[in-house]
């Protein structure tokens, strides 16, 4: 993610901002004019406005356990760049203090955390052990330098040697290969998909017959009402 201060293609990084300067990107709650747009990096290196339907300012993880109802879990997602190497003292410093804040305003929510980084999430289940810790594959549809993030398998063996509860991956690796489910689930983990096509309900059919976990879904009230009426039951988010 990349932001434009002043409109002038001067590129910073979300993390590279201070807190005020993160603050004062895109929409403000005073409804004054977007004076720094936020923008984003396509994967084919191509530059966009970030465009949304509703606007809102950006907020902090402490302004989301504040105001995002308690009976709601939270999937947080930490995140690094995949075009710099993040030496072991950031990763440090940057889990160390997401888990700090979920410490001071967690409050008995549910809670999970997930990141592609195979470093990161090994630091994530050294550094705490009161909620799971999965880890994000795109299991071969996308490939890496690091072979930890390239399949399923690798991720189980990542899973099983950090001591992580289980793995979120791209659904079409297991669309494609639907006996990768009983593989993860053999060794004791859970599984989640993501991507595109779990915004359709036969895709979600499908990831509940071959024993799936979990769902992540972009149209959340959408799926949750075609689910619904298509009187498919049993898809759930349990995480041991």
């Amino acid at each position: 993610m990349i932001c434009l201060f002043q409109g002038l293609p001067n590129a910073r990084r979300i993390g590279d901002l201070t807190l005020q300067e993160y603050l004062s990107m895109g929409f403000q709650a005073d409804g004054l004019e977007i004076r720094r747009p936020l923008v984003r990096k396509a994967n084919d290196g191509s530059i966009c406005k970030w465009i949304v339907n509703v606007q809102d300012r950006l907020c902090t993880l402490k302004d989301a356990f504040e105001n995002v109802p308690l009976c709601v879990g939270f999937n947080i997602e930490v995140k690094f760049d995949d075009e710099i190497e993040v030496s072991e003292v950031d990763l440090q410093r940057v889990i160390g203090t997401v888990l700090k804040e979920v410490a001071m305003y967690a409050k008995g929510r549910k809670v999970f955390y997930s990141s592609f980084h195979p470093d990161a999430v090994d630091l994530l289940r050294k550094m705490q052990t009161e909620y799971p810790v999965l880890f994000l594959t795109d299991a071969g549809t996308h490939l890496y330098k690091d072979e930890r993030r390239n399949s399923i398998e690798s991720a189980v063996e990542l899973c099983l040697k950090c001591g992580l509860q289980g793995i979120v991956s791209e659904v079409r690796a297991i669309l494609q290969n639907p006996e990768l489910v009983s593989k993860v689930r053999d060794a004791g983990l859970c599984l989640l998909t993501y991507g595109d096509l779990n915004n359709f309900v036969e895709v979600l059919q499908k990831q509940k017959e071959t024993g799936v976990d979990g769902v992540i879904v972009d149209h959340v009230l959408e799926m949750v009402s075609a689910v619904r009426n298509a009187t498919i039951s049993g898809i759930t988010f349990n995480i041991p």
